[in-house]
């Protein structure tokens, strides 16, 4: 947590965790290969800064805080939303995070996939409609 304060008084703005290819090296097979997907299509197709919207840590200051309000999708893409949100108004660092020892991943839940499939193409269109 310390990083992500430095990170905040340094710079202002929002902090975003990121993990690192060795993250990944205890996560099972679904979840690495749904987040490399995710990975890709926001850096190649959404144009993001930050790639990795779902690592869980984030910390804004005030301003992040305004936007983080106005978010409107409730599952998980809400960060995905809110840093798209950000854009070039407010400055995203990301701070790098590891795994804890001892996880234990639940099963991917196939319709909770779906239904964010459907919040990303809302996110996609709204990318490129405004």
């Amino acid at each position: 947590m310390i990083r992500v304060t430095e990170t905040l008084m340094e710079k202002g703005g929002i902090a975003a965790g990121n993990r690192d290819t060795g993250y990944y090296a205890h996560v099972p097979l679904s979840r690495r290969l749904i987040s490399r997907a995710l990975r890709w299509m926001l850096r190649n197709v959404l144009k993001q800064p930050i790639d990795d919207s779902q690592c869980g840590l984030k910390a804004f200051d005030n301003s992040g805080k305004e936007l983080f309000l106005k978010t409107t999708i409730d599952r998980f893409l809400f960060d995905l939303e809110f840093l798209m949100m950000a854009g070039n108004r407010i400055h995203v660092s990301p701070v790098p995070v590891e795994l804890r020892p001892g996880v234990v991943f639940s099963p991917v839940n196939w319709r909770v996939l779906a239904t964010e499939s459907g919040n990303f193409l809302k996110l996609l269109l709204r990318q490129y409609i405004h």
